[in-house]
């Protein structure tokens, strides 16, 4: 009577732990919505809004130096403030930012054993997804305060609205650049195990493209660090090119854009592959 009970018990308990595994294994937009937990996003958008503030600085002033003698049309006149400003705060600082914020974060997961958690009870992919999705919002919030805030001063420095929308398209190829970063980063941040590690390896990938955006140009548009810049189209430029066209150019636009998918992806496989090989 006894074994007749605990052998009717046990497909039960059975069913109970596997139900119970199904239930604690989240989808992907509760695993971004777990990251976003982590992150410090707050810190991120301030950090953002006073990378593209110097930025604007250094663009409007700039403009008016010029403005009267080259910058005379409202199309030229976004690409001024757009570009001008943007070559060292995109090149440098604002990838640095997304450097800080993705490394604090995967750390954590090594600090507080996020990952043995999460490869115990199967939801490498899970977690992954969740990581993508929270760099990605990352990488349109920091774009778009970059935009917005081009816009807003570029309309106060009195420039038409004629042209505008470089920065519009331009905003979205530039945040697929700074998502590849996000897709590096979480790479980087499972094959080190500190925080101090992390940002080093990301803050030697971003002097490393800076370095080669001054030596080699064509070399900078296959590195993850300098798509934020290329994406903006602030290398575009060339003597005898009509500037509008060059900025809006749909070839170098896609390519960037596929470049910085290519980032994005061969992230995602290094991660799972660390993860799978890595020692728990």
């Amino acid at each position: 009577m006894t074994h007749t009970g605990a052998a009717s018990a046990s497909p039960a308990s059975a069913s109970t732990a596997s139900r119970g595994t199904t239930l604690r294994r989240p989808g992907f937009l509760r695993a971004w919505q777990i990251e976003r937990g982590k992150g410090h996003t707050g810190w991120f958008t301030g950090a953002a809004a006073v990378v593209a503030l110097m930025g604007q600085g250094l663009g409007a002033y700039n403009y008016l130096q010029v403005r009267d003698g080259y910058f005379t049309t409202p199309e030229m006149g976004w690409i001024a403030i757009w570009v001008q400003g943007s070559i060292l705060m995109t090149t440098l600082f604002l990838p640095m930012v997304y450097v800080i914020v993705q490394a604090n974060v995967a750390a954590t997961e090594f600090e507080y054993r996020g990952w043995l958690r999460i490869m115990a009870t199967d939801r490498m992919d899970q977690a992954i997804a969740g990581k993508l999705l929270y760099a990605l919002e990352l990488a349109l919030i920091g774009m778009l305060i970059y935009g917005a805030e081009t816009i807003i001063t570029g309309l106060a420095l009195g420039i038409g609205v004629q042209g505008m929308e470089i920065v519009l398209i331009r905003t979205l190829v530039a945040a697929a650049g700074a998502w590849s970063i996000g897709a590096v980063m979480m790479c980087i941040g499972v094959f080190f195990t500190t925080f101090p590690a992390m940002t080093i390896a990301g803050a030697c990938g971003t002097i490393i493209g800076l370095t080669l955006t001054v030596g080699a140009i064509e070399v900078q548009r296959f590195i993850p660090f300098t798509l934020i810049t290329v994406g903006m189209g602030s290398r575009d430029l060339a003597e005898g090119v009509d500037p509008h066209a060059s900025m809006l150019d749909p070839v170098a636009i896609c390519a960037t854009t596929g470049v910085a998918l290519a980032w994005v992806a061969a992230g995602t496989l290094g991660t799972r592959w660390l993860l799978r090989h890595r020692e728990w």
